[in-house]
């Protein structure tokens, strides 16, 4: 990739920097013949990235956990879903000034949009579980329930958004339609107990290959979602903030498969 003093930059921050993000878009600005490069950078702190970001003049920045709720004091505005959710996960920088905006809501609602779903239960109460509960509401989930190793955090998450909490295994209801694994724990115990009384599951981890849950989902003829799948929708919607320009999705799904899934 040859990169001049014109070179557009853009960066992906996080605790956990890995080159899905960047595979995708350098790949994309090539076909689309942008003069611009993607990097993937270590970052815990919010203030440093935003005034990185200002400094280096970056177009536009990726963020995720912890960073999805803790940037948003330094930035100029929020656009409508980033500012309902209290949730950032791409940061636009319009001559010098920085706009948060929330994809990952886009990517759930497309992902479960076609699915027919009354009742859900997330395990997580991390940042995504912010945008989690906007998207399933503008779908029109009718019972939400969240569980969480951490008791004070899902009571926190819960308040004021028509979600329940369920403190213990033992209050799982016998039988619901989704379950959505928001954590990055490995599938057993917990997990294992809550997919036995799911018709469907959404993993919300991206990865090459199936994930524990997303095989044990198959083995039992369950439907699943994928995070790499809410991933391709949350990437279009990320790259037109970006851009001005809306890849299809048939596009993503090639570059995946070439570099990512069987690369």
């Amino acid at each position: 990739m040859k990169i001049s003093n014109k070179t557009q930059l853009y960066l992906s921050c996080s605790s956990k920097p890995g080159n899905f993000g960047a595979t995708l878009y350098n790949s994309l600005f090539g076909y689309y013949d942008i003069d611009a490069v993607y990097l993937p950078r270590y970052c815990i702190d919010a203030k440093e990235l935003i005034n990185s970001v200002r400094l280096l003049d970056c177009l536009g920045c990726s963020v995720s956990m912890p960073l999805k709720n803790q940037v948003i004091p330094y930035l100029d505005e929020l656009s409508g879903y980033a500012q309902r959710a209290q949730s950032v996960n791409t940061i636009v920088n319009k001559a010098g000034r920085l706009i948060g905006h929330n994809t990952d809501i886009y990517g759930a609602i497309n992902t479960l949009g076609k699915a027919k779903i009354e009742n859900v239960i997330i395990y997580g109460a991390g940042s995504v579980v912010d945008s989690l509960l906007i998207a399933l509401d503008e779908l029109g989930i009718q019972e939400l329930f969240i569980i969480s190793r951490n008791l004070e955090k899902t009571r926190a998450k819960c308040e004021g958004q028509g979600a329940k909490v369920i403190e213990s295994l033992k209050d799982v209801p016998s039988d619901y339609d989704l379950l959505i694994n928001a954590t990055p724990a490995p599938f057993g115990g917990d997990l294992m107990t809550l997919l036995a009384r799911a018709r469907k599951v959404f993993d919300l981890v991206v990865s090459p290959t199936d994930t524990q849950i997303i095989t044990a989902a198959k083995k039992t003829g369950k439907d699943f979602f994928t995070g790499t799948e809410m991933a391709k929708y949350q990437f279009q919607r990320q790259f037109f903030c970006y851009t001005g320009l809306e890849p299809k999705l048939e596009e993503i799904a090639a570059i995946l498969n070439e570099l990512y899934i069987n690369g």
